[in-house]
C-alpha cells in the first residue's frame, strides 16, 4: 500500500526523487484503517497496529487535493 502511494506521488510530482517519508506512511496507515474498519468495524489501533504519527485524515485529504491541483496546473501549462 505504501509503495502504491510512493509511485503515485512520484507520478504526481513528476520526480523519481520522492522517497518514503512519514506522510506516505501516515497515508498508508489511514488507508489501511479505512479497510479494516469496513471489514471489522474496528480500528487498526484495536489490533495493536501503529497509528498515523503526525497528521489527521483531513490534513491528508487537504494535502492530496492541493497536490492534485498543482499537478493539474503543471500539466495544463506544459509545453
Amino acid at each position: 500500500m505504501a509503495s502504491d502511494i510512493l509511485i503515485r506521488r512520484r507520478r504526481e510530482l513528476v520526480s523519481d526523487d520522492v522517497q518514503y517519508d512519514q506522510n506516505i506512511c501516515d497515508e498508508a496507515l489511514f488507508e489501511l484503517d479505512k479497510v479494516v474498519q469496513l471489514l471489522t468495524g474496528k480500528s487498526i489501533k484495536d489490533f495493536e497496529l501503529p497509528t498515523p504519527a503526525n497528521t489527521t485524515n483531513s490534513d491528508l485529504t487537504k494535502c492530496q487535493i492541493h497536490k492534485r491541483n498543482i499537478v493539474r496546473s503543471i500539466e495544463t501549462y506544459k509545453i
